[in-house]
């Protein structure tokens, strides 16, 4: 019984700690992501563009592996899903996509970048070339 108890609370003091972490800040790598999102935040629960517009997000997949760039190399992705729906008016009235976002992925294409990329689709993005891309834009850590 104690030993249960104990790791109870251990297990509450992980999920405390992961829930407190600060958002994580990225910082535009070339003009046109600087131009339309500027920098974001992401947290476990938010992702934040540069102009204070905001999508509500919810992780679904992490360390996923695909191809989620341009480029066509495996990389791994966190996979976001929004909720509700939605295509926030970024920097100079830009929109994400010409509807609402339904899926955001950030892969990790080397060390300290990141690409965020929208997604229309009902279902989760595969990372396999079939899913409904909308756009992506490119970080570094900031």
């Amino acid at each position: 019984m104690r030993v249960v108890l104990i790791s109870m609370l251990a297990a509450g003091v992980v999920l405390s700690a992961a829930r407190a972490q600060p958002p994580q800040r990225w910082v535009p790598i070339d003009r046109i992501t600087m131009g339309v999102t500027g920098d974001i935040s992401v947290s476990g629960d938010r992702i934040t563009f540069g102009n204070g517009a905001s999508l509500r997000v919810k992780l679904v997949a992490s360390h996923k592996r695909g191809r989620w760039s341009a480029m066509n190399e495996v990389e791994e992705a966190d996979i976001y899903q929004v909720n509700p729906p939605a295509n926030p008016v970024l920097l100079r009235d830009n929109v994400l996509c010409d509807k609402p976002a339904t899926y955001i992925v950030l892969s990790y294409p080397v060390a300290h970048d990141a690409t965020l990329s929208a997604y229309t689709g009902r279902d989760p993005p595969k990372g396999d070339g079939s899913d409904r891309f909308c756009t992506s834009f490119s970080y570094t850590e900031g």
